[in-house]
């Protein structure tokens, strides 16, 4: 599977990693994988999606974004309890994050693992 989705230890945090080519049966996993991790946390679930190694077209891409739009998934990005932040550098990436903030949500993009979870403890501590 081009996906591999864990928790990391002891923070409200998942990772997903992505690579290889990408198809809509592959995001799903991720969201409900994502969701399985997510059941002993209480409160808000923060999922970084990495995609640096992805293979996918432009059109395979849009028709993933709209048929995962069009369903309401447990786990998915549009999930009220989750907080979705994505790490990459191509232009799939930078995309991925453009479009789903003019669907009316905020998921920031990273260049770097490490910014992510920079980013992502210092939002966990303000919240808390």
């Amino acid at each position: 599977m081009p996906v591999d989705v864990k928790r990391l230890d002891g923070e409200p945090i998942i990772y997903a990693q992505f690579s290889g080519n990408v198809d809509e049966q592959d995001v799903l996993h991720m969201f409900q994988k994502s969701q399985e991790l997510a059941q002993d946390i209480s409160g808000r679930v923060y999922r970084i999606t990495e995609t640096n190694n992805i293979e996918v077209s432009f059109e395979e891409l849009m028709r993933i974004i709209k048929r995962m739009a069009a369903r309401n998934i447990a786990g998915a990005t549009a999930d009220p309890r989750f907080k979705a932040v994505l790490v990459g550098t191509q232009e799939e990436t930078q995309f991925l994050s453009e479009n789903a903030q003019k669907g009316g949500m905020d998921v920031p993009l990273f260049e770097s693992l490490d910014q992510a979870l920079g980013y992502l403890r210092w939002q966990i501590q303000t919240e808390n």
